[in-house]
Order: structure tokens, then sequence, then C-alpha cells
């Protein structure tokens, strides 16, 4: 699905397309540099109730928020591939990133 929309839209947009997510577990943006796609992840995140600060992770590569849901924290992976050269590469930092963290029981 292809969506183009002004700034001034973006908070629309947002709720939007967390309604449409549904069980979804991953949506792509894509996009060339300064579209809006971080802008779309900051009001979608601010719809959700995120805490942190929403930025951009072009040089983290991957930026981790946390929303909750009647009690209950669910992570958010705002992952930005632009620096990286292939997919190897993208699959290497992914794994790095997402498993960091011991597993705890849910």
């Amino acid at each position: 699905m292809q969506k183009t929309f002004s700034e001034p839209e973006i908070n629309e947009i947002a709720i939007w397309l967390w309604q449409q997510m549904a069980e979804r577990k991953v949506v792509a943006l894509y996009g060339e540099m300064g579209t809006g796609k971080t802008t779309l992840v900051h009001a979608l995140c601010n719809h959700l109730g995120v805490q942190d600060t929403v930025g951009s992770p072009t040089f983290s590569i991957i930026n981790e928020y946390a929303f909750e849901v009647e009690g209950s924290s669910h992570p958010i992976f705002h992952i930005d591939l632009y620096r990286l050269k292939d997919e190897e590469e993208a699959v290497r930092n992914a794994r790095f990133a997402l498993y960091r963290k011991p597993l705890s029981p849910t």
C-alpha cells in the first residue's frame, strides 16, 4: 500500500495506520530522507502514549519505545536501514539489537 499525506494530516494518518495494523507485527515505511517517516512514527508513538523521546534511528539503527495496554507494556522497534549496505548487514544488526536483552516470561 502506498499513502501520501501532508504534515497537518500526520496525527490522523497515525491513528488510521494503527487501526489498519490490527494484529500485524511489522509495518515498513519507505521513502527518501526527509519525507516524514520518523515524523509518522513520532505521531504513532504519541497516539499510543509513549513517554520516551522519539527520534530518528539513522545512526543507532534501532530505537526501542514502549507503550502500555491494560497495564501490560509492549515494545515498538523503530528501525532505520538507510546506512546498511545489504540484507546480511541488516539481519546481523537487527538480531543484535532485538535479542540483546534477556528474555523474560510474559
